[in-house]
């Protein structure tokens, strides 16, 4: 990771220390979609936490609190939603069966004994600048904040300390790769030629830009499964198709009588992929409501979105009544969107022009939407000549994807 101006190829407790010794902490964790921003933080949680001292990052255990989706709460108004999510996961993290008082919780949050984790900021928000700035949670000041937020630039301001998982050069695959299998007890069972040819093959995935650590994991994960015979079809030679397998795996690992058929869980998880993506051009939540209207040719039964979030872990609700919900990883996300997007556009110059049209005018675009654009690109690439996609679409691609990329 990147931490303020220092590489850190091994990161631990120590190198973390001079921040939280500070009377206040406030942290950014920057980085695009399945980087392991939010693993990142959850380390951090677990070394706050941690009872030997050396393994700590402050002289005292803190308690870690993880708010996820914040950018929704930090962007109503009225009661503090934010404020009230910070007690109710306080409540619950220590077994209380009664209401702490918000003047127990101040006094653990001034004081440094809560460690407050607000994830997936698409953007930095004005209320979130004001937290890293000094100011305070509505009614509750905040004396450790990690605050993780979606983005490759290298300018973000607003904390004191700035972190960034690094993205996988392409030189770096068989490092990565050699370490991650022996990590978890699996590079014995390739040949040398057999993982070399592995890595030459991500190599040819990724082309001639960086990849994230959730793309290489899952590349990895089937390697394995392939050669456990897990699987029985070769391992795919794109990104679109390895996300899509990912899909399929996933599924395969669920008992036969708690199954849903893999056509389902796929075209169900474009379908929300879309209505995630499609407002914004950038992950977001979506309505169960607005994925069963989109998909008006079948009833699709709530257990269905249960089995998506629980069975598979693909998807989180938002919010208490399940309604809303997002897809848990945002390259899948945008990859999903994307297939779904070839399907309901195909061949149509018309429909293809009034998009990317849609998609310069988006705001700060195309920086603000390179996530999806790179994986427009991709998917489009794969499935150009079964959909029919126009060649003045890939044209386009190819040049917003280039802009984005030399702007890294």
């Amino acid at each position: 990771v990147l931490f303020n101006d220092s590489l850190l190829v091994e990161p631990s407790p120590a190198h973390f220390r001079s921040a939280f010794e500070q009377p206040r902490l406030s942290m950014i964790i920057s980085g695009e979609g399945g980087s392991g921003k939010t693993s990142l933080a959850c380390q951090l949680a677990r070394w706050a936490m941690a009872e030997p001292g050396e393994e700590r990052l402050a002289e005292h255990r803190m308690l870690p609190i993880l708010i996820e989706h914040g950018s929704a709460a930090l962007s109503r108004n009225g009661s503090s939603p934010l404020k009230e999510a910070i007690r109710r996961q306080a409540e619950l993290l220590l077994g209380k069966e009664e209401s702490i008082s918000f003047e127990l919780l101040e006094q653990l949050l001034v004081n440094k004994r809560i460690l407050l984790i607000i994830d997936h900021l698409p953007e930095l928000h004005d209320e979130t600048r004001r937290l890293l700035e000094g100011a305070a949670v509505p009614g509750l000041p905040v004396a450790a904040l990690v605050v993780t937020v979606q983005s490759t630039r290298s300018d973000v301001t607003g904390a004191a300390w700035t972190m960034a998982p690094c993205p996988i050069e392409p030189d770096s695959i068989a490092e990565f790769l050699s370490a991650y299998l022996k990590r978890s007890g699996k590079r014995d069972l390739f040949t040398d030629r057999e993982f070399l040819e592995a890595c030459v093959r991500l190599s040819e995935m990724a082309g001639d830009r960086t990849i994230t650590l959730l793309l290489a994991r899952t590349y990895a994960d089937q390697m394995v499964a392939a050669k456990e015979a897990i699987r029985t079809h070769p391992l795919p030679g794109n990104i679109p198709d390895l996300l899509v397998s990912y899909l399929h795996e996933l599924n395969r690992g669920v008992a036969e009588e708690r199954k849903l058929a893999g056509e389902s869980v796929q075209r169900l998880m474009r379908t929300i992929a879309w209505e995630c993506v499609k407002g914004t051009f950038h992950p977001a939540t979506t309505r169960w409501s607005d994925v069963m209207s989109a998909l008006p040719e079948e009833s699709v039964p709530p257990e269905n979105l249960a089995y998506c979030c629980d069975q598979l872990g693909l998807l989180q609700r938002v919010d208490e009544t399940g309604e809303e919900v997002r897809i848990a990883s945002d390259p899948l996300a945008e990859y999903l969107a994307a297939l779904r997007l070839i399907e309901l556009l195909g061949p149509d110059e018309n429909a293809w022009r009034d998009h990317l049209l849609e998609m310069r005018n988006r705001p700060g675009a195309p920086a603000t939407i390179r996530g999806f654009i790179l994986a427009l690109r991709e998917c489009c690439l794969v499935k150009h000549k079964e959909a029919g996609i126009p060649s003045f679409v890939l044209k386009e691609l190819a040049r917003l994807a280039a802009s984005v990329l030399s702007a890294v």
